[in-house]
């Protein structure tokens, strides 16, 4: 009789994670027009080789009004130790809001190693060509936490921010 352990690398668990992250960008992107199918695809690809190569501490998705107010957000946390006890949110999960018609999606990534995400982007292995930005303002939108995705040891949170109805 042979005993056999099963071992999976963290890029496995990354991608399973990101695959919940991209469905929240499609699910926003179908509701609001907000980007592109191929630009979200792209996102999400970055984000998870940010979160495999242990670069991201988190990332904010942002749906901003034409003249950049800030109407909804998104932040995740990055957690790469077993700091997610359960993943209880629902990937894509967002309900039509007519307030946010017409709104564009952003997106501002945090670094735990910029030196890192610089060297990938220099590779070529990165898909979006990102530049530095400022901190959008969160003013006047109340926060909710929003379940959490794992896979393995790796997870993240999910933090909604709203205007209050």
């Amino acid at each position: 009789m042979y005993s056999a352990t099963r071992t999976e690398s963290k890029t496995g668990h990354a991608a399973r994670v990101a695959r919940k992250i991209l469905g929240d960008l499609q699910s926003l992107v179908r509701l609001y027009e907000c980007s592109s199918e191929e630009t979200v695809r792209k996102y999400a690809h970055d984000i998870e080789i940010g979160i495999d190569e242990s670069c991201l501490s988190h990332f904010k998705f942002y749906l901003c009004s034409a003249d950049g107010q800030v109407l909804e957000a998104y932040e995740y946390i990055v957690k790469e130790n077993g700091e997610v006890e359960e993943s209880s949110a629902s990937s894509g999960r967002h309900s039509y809001n007519p307030k946010l018609d017409g709104s564009n999606l952003e997106i501002q990534v945090f670094f735990r190693d910029r030196q890192r995400w610089e060297e990938l982007k220099k590779e070529g292995v990165m898909e979006v060509s990102w530049s530095p930005g400022e901190e959008k303002s969160l003013a006047g939108l109340s926060s909710q936490d929003d379940g959490a995705y794992k896979s393995g040891l790796l997870g993240v949170t999910r933090t909604s921010y709203r205007r209050p109805s």
